[in-house]
């Protein structure tokens, strides 16, 4: 546990690191503000609302593919830092978007090899699902409920075991950021799992905890400024109100709304993220054991 400390206060040293860290959490502005946008969305909700807000979330998700480029570009060169150096993240610049950019086929690859065997369990699943409650049978409803959230739950398990040896598919290219038809043999994960199987898969359910404690931090923090937000919000409200009626509208608060809790929404992106980054550390320091020293 010492070392997965360690590995956080590790991302908060270097030169500018403050100004660095506000930087990478307005990287996820535009995703949060996506993302909220589509919270909007009701059952009570106008077709010209709907129209509206699909519009906005699709040109604003749209937008948001370059911080998130930006961002697996910081993440690629944050792993390549961390095989000469121990501390301190990457600075921030246009090449973490080119390398992002650069590292996109692998991810592409990675997640169709990952995404299709997913999908095409899933379909199996809701495809015997759908032949099970054609019954009128309540018990026998009941039972395939129960099957489905069983099946459904149990794919995570593999899920879960080969992410860390995909990881190293990804530290493997980020050693000297160049392609080889290596990384993209689908097998390479299970070499990988040969070796550093229980390390790996430890690390790997420790950072399970550590993301429920950073996570619920997060959220803390969220339900904090949210209040203090409301706090400060409602008597402005009601003070422009008694000025003008017609700020009693919700479509005049619509969009500062949507902004506000799109900032606060950065805070456990934000987390997440780092906390990412702290298990990316030390599942390198693995890698390099078991792949790189031995070599």
């Amino acid at each position: 546990m010492d070392k997965i400390i360690e590995s956080f206060k590790n991302l908060y040293k270097g030169e500018n690191v403050v100004k660095q860290h506000i930087y990478i959490a307005l990287l996820f502005y535009l995703p949060c503000l996506a993302s909220t946008i589509l919270q909007f969305l009701d059952k009570e909700s106008k077709k010209e609302e709907v129209i509206i807000i699909l519009v906005s979330a699709v040109i604003v998700g749209l937008l948001s593919i370059v911080p998130v480029f930006v961002l697996q570009g910081l993440w690629a060169k944050f792993v390549n830092r961390r095989f000469s150096e121990a501390y301190g993240i990457p600075k921030l610049s246009w090449n973490c978007l080119s390398q992002g950019l650069k590292m996109f086929p692998l991810t592409l690859v990675w997640g169709l090899y990952i995404g299709i065997p997913s999908l095409l369990y899933l379909a199996l699943v809701f495809l015997g699902f759908g032949l099970t409650i054609s019954s009128q049978d309540p018990v026998i409803i009941i039972v395939a409920v129960l099957g489905l959230l069983l099946a459904v739950m149990l794919l995570f398990i593999p899920l879960f075991l080969i992410s860390p040896f995909v990881n190293m598919v990804f530290m493997k290219y980020c050693e000297k950021f160049e392609y080889s038809k290596e990384l993209f043999n689908p097998l390479l994960p299970f070499r990988y799992m040969k070796k550093a199987f229980k390390d790996s898969v430890f690390l790997a359910l420790k950072f399970i905890l550590v993301g429920m404690v950073t996570g619920m931090g997060a959220q803390i923090i969220l339900c904090l400024l949210l209040m203090v937000l409301a706090i400060i919000a409602i008597p402005v409200v009601i003070i422009l109100a008694m000025v003008n009626e017609h700020m009693f509208d919700s479509s005049v608060w619509a969009i500062p709304v949507v902004m506000l809790v799109s900032v606060v929404a950065i805070i456990p992106a934000y987390v997440r993220w780092i906390t990412n980054l702290a298990y990316v550390d030390n599942l390198e320091e693995i890698y390099v054991d078991k792949f790189l020293i031995e070599e």
